[in-house]
């Protein structure tokens, strides 16, 4: 976030420093990981309303595949992001 604004998939809002939670974006309920490509910030105060629950796929897919794209263009462009 402190390098490239990240919106919350679900709201369409800016994600703020201090109040996210990291979640999956496909409960892990459902595929049983904690790969980079199904984790996602998202509003801390959404999270636990979101359960284990899987996400309808056409209002909120177009966002987080926006979201991996950034992040992964993020860490072609510097490596050091991934392992921070």
């Amino acid at each position: 976030m402190e390098v490239q604004e990240i919106r919350d998939v679900f709201t369409g809002q800016p994600v703020k420093k201090k109040k996210y939670d990291i979640d999956h974006f496909i409960p892990w309920s459902f595929v049983m990981n904690d790969e980079l490509w199904n984790l996602m910030p998202m509003d801390a105060s959404l999270n636990s309303s979101k359960s284990n629950r899987l996400p309808k796929w056409n209002p909120f897919f177009q966002n987080f595949a926006q979201n991996q794209y950034l992040m992964y263009q993020m860490i072609y462009d510097d490596m050091g992001i991934y392992k921070s």
